[in-house]
């Protein structure tokens, strides 16, 4: 029996293909000999992401889309919770635990009773996700840029880019609680003017319904028709504006407040912190 004076935390490590959870007593820092105490507890399939919380050990089970929380002193399963699809790694914030999962979401969880507080929209393929104290920090493996915007009514908006990827995300999610709105594909007017087209033609702007946006939850979902596309009505009411004196189609104020939040998400970036704008004056 090992009686060495124990100075470092528990050590823990995951058998991937397995699928159990390895609680292995801590041993001293200048010891290199094996532990004293080795346990084995089963979990899910595919166990990616791990976590601690200061008294259990969370564990996101990457294909059976739920997490499990154990209790570190023995490893009896305290309760499973169904997240969103692919849950992978995981983050604690000192109240709930955080899942990245595959479908560009981050699940946040009651740490107390793994309720379910918020979904939260990210960039596709959310892989590593930290706590910096205030904030929870998220990489998306197939984004070139994510930029995060909370809105002072308190609306979030999620922006991704990328060059790099091998197939284009949704151009608009739109998420609610009950249900949501995704749009694949580009203003098939762009198209059409390289093509040569005119926009005087007959069915100009329109979509058809293969790339119309979907809305619903689950496998519950119908297709919902794009109004038409008409760059024509912008440059009418540009020519209205110059010559006649109407409002401009687009308020000069608006674009300023658009530069000024890209100019923020830039400052962000180089700095590696929340930017926040006073409001905008109008």
């Amino acid at each position: 029996m090992n009686t060495a004076k124990i100075v470092t935390p528990i050590t823990v490590s995951v058998l991937f293909s397995l699928g159990l959870v390895i609680l292995g007593a801590p041993t001293n820092a200048q010891q290199l000999d094996q532990p004293d105490l080795i346990q084995s507890f089963p979990v899910g399939d595919a166990p990616v992401g791990l976590v601690s919380d200061g008294e259990n050990i969370w564990v996101a089970n990457y294909n059976d889309n739920n997490v499990m929380k154990l209790r570190a002193s023995d490893g009896v399963v305290l309760g499973t919770f169904p997240v969103k699809t692919g849950p992978g790694r995981l983050a604690f914030d000192g109240a709930s635990i955080w899942v990245a999962c595959a479908v560009g979401t981050v699940t946040k969880l009651r740490a107390s009773d793994g309720t379910v507080e918020d979904n939260v929209p990210v960039g596709r393929d959310p892989e590593f996700i930290t706590f910096d104290g205030a904030n929870m920090w998220v990489t998306n493996t197939t984004d070139d840029t994510f930029v995060a915007i909370t809105h002072r009514s308190g609306v979030r908006s999620h922006l991704f880019m990328s060059v790099m990827a091998g197939q284009l995300g949704p151009r608009f999610r739109l998420l609610g609680s009950t249900a949501a709105y995704t749009k694949f594909g580009m203003d098939v007017q762009e198209e059409a003017l390289r093509a040569g087209q005119r926009p005087d033609v007959s069915g100009w702007g329109e979509e058809p319904p293969d790339s119309w946006g979907t809305i619903g939850s689950g496998d519950q979902v119908e297709r919902v028709p794009t109004d038409a596309g008409a760059y024509q009505r912008f440059y009418a009411a540009m020519v209205e504006a110059v010559r006649g004196g109407a409002p401009a189609p687009v308020d000069p104020h608006d674009a300023v407040v658009a530069l000024e939040v890209l100019e923020a998400a830039r400052r962000s970036s180089d700095e590696k912190r929340v930017v926040t704008l006073e409001p905008a004056l109008g």
